[in-house]
């Protein structure tokens, strides 16, 4: 496996090169992801040098997005995919962190959620001074992911420490239980109401959210089972799940999106606001309030609280 790798870089390595600083939606990036960064997996031999990676990519992909934030580029269908990267991304550095703790390296293990941890603060600090100039339309839905995510890493960091048996662990699991919950079934309202989607559009979304629900129950079922490790990690692939569901609908109108949990209250296609959600688009039907996200059709995007 090396060695193929190793022939690749060295048959087009200018090529690997030029695309180490290669953003989402360049030619080069799939180079980056899938040439570059497996030569970098393929040397990372132990696994705590491979969960040090994963904390990089980490980074990596979080400034990615933070980059093309700036640059008013993350927005559509782009912003789904480079949201999509960063939740597998998560996923990955926790599985990393778990594989060394599993291993008894419990202090490297809990160096790596320290890390996940600060890098999403960051993100999310970062995303907080840019509401007011970001014209992304999923500018709430990254906000609502870096929420669940350092929940996760906070759970997670607290198993480590704690043998992920206190009850403020389960608590930490059972709270991101509740937002993928929240944001599933508003999802499923919404697409009740919204009769001007395609029955294609209409079949797929409903089929990712129906998927996210499965996994949910899942995660439930580990959690009585007492299995909280197991329970966390289908906890954030339905967050996953749900979250790729969510920005593609933002890609198709406007969205309402209730600030406490990130769910999804009302949409808006071809100005006929769907029918189901009883929630006013101001926030007034919601205690925590909610905020407008809108995809137009020249693909700039307006946010309004």
């Amino acid at each position: 496996m090396k060695i193929a790798l190793l022939i690749a870089l060295v048959l087009g390595g200018g090529t690997s090169l030029a695309a180490q600083g290669a953003e989402p939606g360049d030619a080069l990036y799939p180079v980056k992801i899938h040439i570059n960064e497996n030569v970098r997996s393929a040397f990372a031999v132990s696994a705590q040098s491979q969960a040090k990676l994963e904390v990089k990519l980490l980074d990596e992909r979080l400034n990615e997005a933070g980059t093309l934030a700036a640059e008013g580029k993350l927005e559509g269908e782009l912003a789904a995919e480079v949201r999509a990267r960063i939740n597998a991304q998560v996923q990955e550095t926790a599985e990393a962190s778990a594989r060394l703790a599993a291993r008894g390296s419990a202090e490297a293990a809990t160096e790596v959620r320290i890390a996940m941890r600060e890098s999403l603060n960051e993100f999310k600090t970062f995303l907080g001074g840019m509401r007011a100039s970001l014209s992304s339309d999923v500018a709430t839905l990254f906000e609502a992911d870096a929420d669940s995510n350092i929940a996760v890493a906070d759970a997670a960091l607290e198993g480590t420490v704690a043998s992920d048996t206190s009850m403020e662990g389960e608590v930490n699991v059972e709270a991101l239980l509740q937002s993928v919950e929240a944001r599933i079934g508003g999802m499923r309202a919404v697409l009740r109401g919204a009769t001007d989607l395609s029955a294609d559009v209409q079949a797929e979304l409903e089929a990712d959210v129906d998927a996210a629900a499965s996994e949910l129950a899942r995660a439930r079922t580990s959690l009585e089972a007492d299995a909280r490790a197991e329970a966390r990690q289908r906890a954030e692939a339905a967050s996953n799940m749900i979250g790729s569901a969510e920005a593609r609908l933002s890609t198709l109108g406007k969205v309402t999106i209730e600030e406490g949990t990130g769910a999804i209250v009302d949409f808006m296609f071809g100005g006929e606001a769907s029918s189901s959600s009883e929630t006013s688009v101001d926030g007034s039907g919601s205690a925590g309030g909610s905020v407008e996200v809108e995809a137009s059709g020249s693909g700039s995007t307006g946010v309004s609280i």
